[in-house]
């Protein structure tokens, strides 16, 4: 399972809808409005579904959603 890949897929083709985008593993997803809260939930919502995880609202955080890394880190400790 590549939790960074799947994200990443996602992320361009379902939120910003270019698959041609850039984004490193480090680039800050919220902060620089790459993503906004509607898109921050949507997010959350494939999480949930394509892994199989409950992501609780007070997990909901800039620290576990801040970037694809971060959001890999926090898939992976739910998987475990």
């Amino acid at each position: 399972m590549d939790v960074k890949r799947d994200v990443l897929i996602f992320l361009k083709k379902d939120i910003l809808e270019d698959e041609s985008i850039r984004i490193g593993e480090q680039d800050e997803l919220l902060t620089t409005g790459l993503i906004d809260s509607v898109n921050l939930i949507r997010t959350v919502r494939y999480l949930e579904k394509k892994f199989k995880i409950d992501i609780p609202f007070e997990d909901i955080t800039l620290e576990n959603f801040r970037s694809i890394h971060s959001i890999e880190y926090y898939v992976r400790g739910k998987l475990n």
